[in-house]
């Protein structure tokens, strides 16, 4: 019964790649009985237990959910009871005695206590993680209501009369908090708002037109919002929960609604309707904040809705709002029960063949595994069924070694069973060590592996319906970091800096490349294998070190020494030098205080000429160096091209550079 849902608390997790899958309802059994006349479902907050109540026998009886058999015998409450609730713990059950105007209280398969509600009580929901519970005091002999139970004390709080007596109320709707209590009524054509801590009943009716009636009522998870069915001129309300003003008006045209269910965030409501003349039952799914028509679920035009009972018993969600659970009368006459995943569009159903068509309400457990269906008849008879299975294996497992570790990483199930996956585990053999995600990209990281040690890791899925067998398992060997490289040396460029390094002697497995980094700004550049790197994107301003680190599946390593200081460039704006046999000469410009050097050098790299100048003011420097005797020598045999390779430092200690490359004339 939908009572039993607000027990439960559910976070829903985004999922990286969710499969589109859903889960078929598999028939457990529908033969448990006989009841007489079984109509309210009630499940245990914990599951462990099913509770049927019998309207012909006046009583309570129990069902257990591993053997799916009647379990022991059958506890006598009043007369006409219909349905029943728990209190948080599990502990005592409270049914209602629809003719009596009471509330039985079970514990222990003894009715303890009876309490008087109001006229003839029908629902009960749980309220205030089931603190409190709420009955919908239907009234027929007296006025209509509800009562508000304090499960704790086992007392009544309150009865608050909403109406004349005789004028029955239809639907029950309740703040989770237990703050509040609405109720419609098709006789008194009201919708009212209970505040129930005072007793006080506002009347919240929107304007109803053309022979408009308010059928139904029903409340989002948090009470934030509230959707009231009409029919006459069929409409779908959805109300602010707190003041009672109306949101949108969602005109239905030839469609009559019979119940809402919203999913677990209220972000949308999902309606049950069908045509007026009973044919082409469908579910529509409205979006809470726009009221905007999102999406329809049309199931199978043989179908039809039953007709009888309470619709909000005809329908639900899955807690974890994966699955609509609608049951239906099928074609052959048969009473149905569909799973439709909220997320492909796919319906699935199965036919409950020993019911012979009657139908009359069903059930979830707190974990929406399990879906509960009672017939109504003298001889009734409940229904089991598994809602969801468990999912099939990770797919696309991946391990990533580390120092003693294993980044692990895979994709969801092509399955997941019609339930959301909560939770990954990957686990390593041999040693059994695993780590686990519950949330974010689907990865988690292994620990405690030893090193030089091949691991084969595998990962299972879990959801509510249980966990799957493990993926196919996948090979890696964890490492230690390697060491520090040596030798680091840094040579100045145009605006960058060339770093270069000898391998480190322990390689942690084998390096899978370097990084190095200048200091300060963490510039850096990177190399797979190469022990040298150019660092861009330098200031001429900065004098920088270098430290380069080595990457290896193990890690990566300790950063080495810094390299000694290298001051990066900027281009000098200068002519080309002229050159003689003897004599290089240069026009320098200098836009102020400043040290110029210039350094002439062979093909070999040997020194041929150096100059400095160190002007005062801005200008233009003229330098002059003459070659060297050794390469005067030379030129009497053949001309020479030489680099000259020109510095400027500013007296703010910006560098400049300019390379040259000069002909000296053969002079013989």
């Amino acid at each position: 019964m939908r009572a039993t849902l607000a027990l439960v608390s559910v976070v829903l997790t985004t999922l990286v790649a969710a499969p589109a899958a859903v889960a078929t309802p598999s028939l457990l059994t529908d033969t448990i009985g006989p009841f007489g006349q079984p109509y309210g479902i009630a499940v245990s907050p914990d599951g462990s237990s099913v509770r049927v109540l019998e309207d012909n026998d006046g009583a309570v009886e129990y069902v257990d959910p591993v053997t799916n058999a009647i379990s022991g015998a059958q506890v006598g409450v009043g007369i006409r009871p219909f349905f029943g609730a728990f209190d948080a713990l599990g502990a005592a059950f409270f049914a209602t005695n629809s003719a009596d105007g009471t509330v039985s209280v079970i514990v222990d398969r003894a009715v303890v206590s009876t309490l008087t509600v109001g006229n003839k009580p029908y629902l009960i929901k749980p309220v205030a993680g089931g603190a409190k519970l709420v009955t919908l005091n239907q009234g027929a002999a007296g006025p209509p209501g509800v009562s508000l139970i304090d499960t704790v004390t086992r007392t009544v709080d309150r009865t608050v009369n909403t109406g004349a007596a005789g004028n029955q109320v239809t639907s029950l709707a309740v703040h989770p908090a237990g703050t509040t209590a609405w109720v419609t009524s098709i006789a008194d054509l009201y919708l009212k708002k209970v505040t129930l801590a005072t007793g006080a009943v506002t009347a919240i009716t929107p304007s109803l037109v053309g022979g408009q009636v308010p059928r139904a009522v029903f409340a989002s998870p948090s009470g934030a919002t509230l959707a009231l069915i009409t029919w006459g001129t069929n409409e779908l309300i959805l109300l602010d929960g707190s003041t009672g003003t109306i949101a949108h008006r969602i005109s239905l045209g030839t469609l009559r609604a019979w119940a809402v269910a919203f999913s677990p965030d209220g972000a949308t409501a999902y309606a049950l309707v069908d045509d007026t003349g009973g044919i082409n039952p469908q579910v529509r799914a409205y979006t809470v904040a726009t009221g905007a028509l999102s999406r329809s679920f049309p199931l199978s035009t043989d179908d039809t809705l039953p007709g009888g009972g309470d619709p909000a018993e005809w329908f639900t969600t899955t807690p974890d709002g994966v699955n609509l659970v609608v049951a239906t009368i099928d074609a052959s006459g048969d009473t149905a029960v569909n799973l439709i995943d909220t997320r492909s569009g796919r319906r699935d159903a199965v036919a409950l063949p020993s019911f012979i068509g009657r139908f009359e309400y069903l059930a979830l457990n707190p974990a929406g595994t399990r879906i509960y269906v009672s017939n109504g008849r003298s001889t009734g008879l409940l229904a089991a069924l598994a809602a969801v299975s468990t999912p099939s294996a990770p797919t696309a497992v991946a391990a990533r070694a580390g120092n003693g570790s294993a980044l692990v990483s895979w994709t969801a199930p092509s399955d997941d069973g019609g339930a959301i996956v909560t939770r990954y585990t990957a686990t390593a053999a041999p040693g059994g060590q695993t780590c686990a995600w519950t949330t974010g990209d689907l990865a988690c990281t292994l620990t405690g592996l030893t090193n030089g040690t091949g691991y084969n890791v595998s990962v299972t899925a879990t959801t509510v319906a249980g966990t799957s067998v493990a993926s196919s398992a996948v090979a890696v060997t964890p490492a230690d970091a390697p060491g520090r490289p040596t030798a680091v040396t840094a040579v100045a460029g145009l605006l960058r800096a060339v770093a270069s390094w000898k391998a480190p002697t322990s390689t942690g497995g084998g390096i899978t490349g370097y990084t190095a980094t200048a200091s300060p700004g963490g510039a850096t550049c990177t190399s797979t294998g190469a022990l040298t790197c150019t660092i861009t994107g330098l200031l001429n301003t900065t004098a920088y070190t270098i430290t380069v680190v080595a990457r290896s599946a193990g890690g990566t390593g300790t950063a080495s020494s810094a390299s000694t200081a290298v001051r990066p460039y900027k281009l000098l704006a200068m002519r080309k030098p002229s050159a003689s046999a003897t004599r290089i000469r240069s026009s320098v410009p200098a836009t102020g205080p400043s040290t110029i050097t210039q350094l002439t050098t062979s093909a070999s790299g040997a020194t041929i000429c150096r100059a400095t100048a160190a002007p005062k003011a801005k200008g233009t420097s003229i330098l002059t160096c003459t070659v060297n005797k050794a390469t005067r020598t030379a030129l009497k045999k053949k001309a020479a091209t030489v680099t000259v390779v020109t510095t400027l430092r500013t007296k703010q200690g910006a560098s400049f550079g300019a390379t040259h490359r000069v002909t000296l004339p053969k002079s013989g």
